[in-house]
């Protein structure tokens, strides 16, 4: 199984620099307006301002299984989840940013692959039993276990193409995203409400 990841990943590492290539390294920017910075990726480099992150194989498998869960394979909302996630991790809180790796603010922001939506007993689960019922659990402990190569696709594609640059930012300074709209919701695409912080 380890082997299978790491065979698969070190493709996706390679897909990347191919998709670079291909774009002819193109960087694409997002006009962020929660700070008036900019993030700019390119060849899995994300910068903000002063602030750089390089996405690792292991941000990339997260990424995918959290587009998978949020969006399943709704092209435009995968790339508004993954441009969101960017967004968040590099213009909310300081250098280094809050969260550490760009892995730990994916588990920790969505709820599919979230480890504390995935046990009965945490806070979370006690107060809405009836989003932790035990087959949704379950969904949610399979899809944080997903190998690369068995998520769809569709999905790898968004993540390989964002990782290189090469998708356009539809949300520009958005951080933020609900299934179900809120005060500061600005665009729904593929089922949820993209935004910022109240």
């Amino acid at each position: 199984m380890i082997v299978e990841i790491g065979i698969g990943l070190a493709a996706l590492g390679i897909l990347a620099k191919l998709a670079g290539r291909r774009t002819g390294s193109k960087a694409v920017t997002s006009s962020a307006q929660v700070t008036g910075s900019q993030v700019i990726i390119h060849n899995r480099v994300m910068r903000a301002g002063n602030i750089s992150y390089t996405l690792t194989d292991d941000d990339l498998l997260w990424l995918a299984r959290a587009i998978y869960g949020e969006a399943g394979t709704h092209r435009e909302g995968g790339i508004a989840v993954a441009w969101a996630l960017a967004q968040n991790h590099l213009l909310i809180g300081s250098n280094p940013p809050r969260m550490g790796t760009f892995a730990a603010l994916t588990r920790a922001y969505c709820q599919p692959i979230n480890p504390v939506w995935q046990d009965v007993n945490s806070r979370q689960c006690q107060r809405n039993p009836s989003a932790c019922a035990p087959e949704r659990i379950q969904h949610r402990r399979n899809l944080s276990g997903m190998a690369w190569n068995s998520i769809p696709e569709s999905v790898r594609n968004i993540v390989t193409s964002f990782a290189t640059g090469a998708l356009p930012n539809p949300i520009p300074g958005l951080t933020e995203w609900s299934a179900n709209r809120y005060a500061t919701a600005r665009q729904n695409i593929g089922g949820n409400w993209f935004g910022t912080r109240a």
